[in-house]
């Protein structure tokens, strides 16, 4: 009996174990990977649509997907006081709803950074004050209702994050990455703080409309990256940037010391850095089973993989036009193919990765890409695939509605130079792109990118390559 008992542990045991090396993604499968393109707007126009969007028009920075993938969040911060959060429905590719807030001190409108989504049905919106001074704000919001008289995302709640002066006024104060995790019995909110002050808060948000300051985590609620305690390799953090949350509250957040960028873990309770890696750009992060996927800014093809417990580099792909699919194929009235110019933000949700592309200003545009991480991602995305597809051929005039099916790649197509970082614009008439700092990257690089299914499927190419322009008739 004994024996007959060992022998069934033993074949749970081995079961178990090929569950879990069939689910995970390898390194020639992360090295493989391809997207598809889910988005495409700009300028104020959906181009997978042909629709005019109400509010919003460029830049891109925040970015949120519910956790089904039915929804995509863009949080705008183009200039001229018309930032706008924009909800896409990502099987339509279609606009779903809108979301401004209005700065009670002068009624101008906050740019929504930081974004996230949870499993109730909320988003949390980063609002820092325009201009980027003094205070930073957070906001609830139920997406899938709306208010009654303003028709915007029904608001929840509207939280102070920091105050270092009065709104508009003293240290320079923006809001950077944003994550909600459940953790044990409640969940918690993330707020990168950045700019002139460095900080991570944490907010319990169980009841999202009334967030309160986690005093457990850090000192108070808070960690002032900028601490010695917090030095890497001798010299203090300058800037958190994007982060992600595991299930027992470690940090992983992507920062940016005098000379150099690092992927930094760091303790539960806010006070220390476990372990770091050295990554050019390191910019967003998103955490996939044993997996820690970060991002370079403005840099398309570094997007490298790590082992979440020893961060050791275990892949790396890249995102290029030969990587891309376009639902439906390209429509020479309606797409062409683009490069893509900065993956600021990536999502995890209905078992795949998804890639926020900002544009690098007005009259370029911003994207949306998504690859599955697994079978049942791969169902999700050929399904969506075929959606969107639909939806754009119904969209097209009646002497267009023919596509062709494979995108048009132009082999002497050039690179173009990358732009300084995009961000929150200045607030004069005049300015039409925002940037954070001088500094100029080097010219992008296009090469392949690619992404499988361990041992079930080959990850649905990656559409960072391609971008959709609007064609006048």
């Amino acid at each position: 009996m004994k024996k007959i008992v060992s022998l069934i542990i033993v074949s749970v045991m081995l079961v178990s174990a090929l569950t879990v090396a069939a689910s995970a993604v390898t390194a020639d499968e992360w090295n493989a990977t391809k997207v598809t393109q889910v988005l495409q707007f700009g300028s104020k126009v959906n181009y997978a649509t042909d629709e005019d969007l109400e509010y919003g028009e460029y830049c891109m920075r925040g970015f949120a997907v519910s956790p089904d993938g039915k929804y995509i969040f863009a949080g705008l911060l183009n200039p001229k006081n018309c930032s706008a959060l924009v909800m896409f429905d990502t099987h339509t590719a279609s606009a779903a709803g809108y979301y401004v807030y209005y700065q009670p001190e002068d009624q101008q409108t906050s740019y929504p950074k930081g974004l996230d989504c949870d499993d109730r049905g909320y988003v949390y919106v980063g609002l820092a004050y325009l201009p980027n001074n003094g205070v930073a704000r957070m906001a609830v919001l139920k997406y899938d209702e709306k208010d009654a008289q303003t028709g915007f995302l029904k608001q929840v709640s509207v939280t102070e994050v920091v105050h270092e002066d009065e709104p508009g006024k003293g240290a320079k104060v923006g809001v950077n990455g944003l994550k909600v995790k459940a953790v044990g019995s409640g969940y918690y909110a993330y707020v990168v703080i950045n700019y002139e002050v460095d900080y991570l808060y944490r907010f319990d948000v169980t009841n999202p409309e009334a967030p309160v300051l986690d005093k457990s985590f850090g000192k108070e609620g808070r960690i002032v990256l900028g601490d010695d305690a917090f030095k890497i390799n001798g010299e203090a953090i300058t800037e958190g940037n994007y982060l992600d949350v595991d299930d027992d509250g470690t940090v992983y957040l992507a920062v940016t010391t005098s000379s150099k960028q690092y992927l930094a873990k760091i303790s539960a309770d806010g006070s220390s850095i476990l372990q770091t890696v050295e990554q050019r750009k390191a910019y967003a992060v998103a955490l996939w089973e044993n997996d820690v996927i970060c991002s370079s800014q403005n840099a398309p093809n570094e997007i490298i993989v790590y082992n979440k417990l020893s961060l050791e580099k275990t892949a790396e792909f890249t995102i290029g036009e030969e990587n891309t699919i376009i639902p439906g194929g390209a429509n020479p009235k309606r797409v062409e193919q683009d490069l893509v110019n900065s993956v600021c933000n990536l999502k995890i949700a209905a078992d795949c990765i998804w890639f926020g592309d900002q544009g690098s200003g007005q009259g370029d545009v911003e994207q949306a890409f998504v690859a599955p991480l697994n079978a049942t991602g791969k169902t999700f995305v050929d399904e969506l695939t075929d959606s969107i597809a639909k939806s754009i051929a119904a969209s097209l005039p009646a002497d267009t509605s023919a596509v062709v099916t494979e995108a048009e790649t132009t082999p002497e197509a050039t690179e173009p130079e990358t732009t300084p970082e995009a961000t929150e614009a200045a607030t004069t008439p005049e300015a039409t792109a925002a940037q954070t700092t001088p500094e100029t990257e080097p010219a992008k690089k296009s090469s392949g990118c690619g992404s499988s299914v361990a041992a079930i499927a080959v990850l649905l190419p990656l559409a960072a390559a391609v971008s959709i322009r609007k064609r006048k008739e």
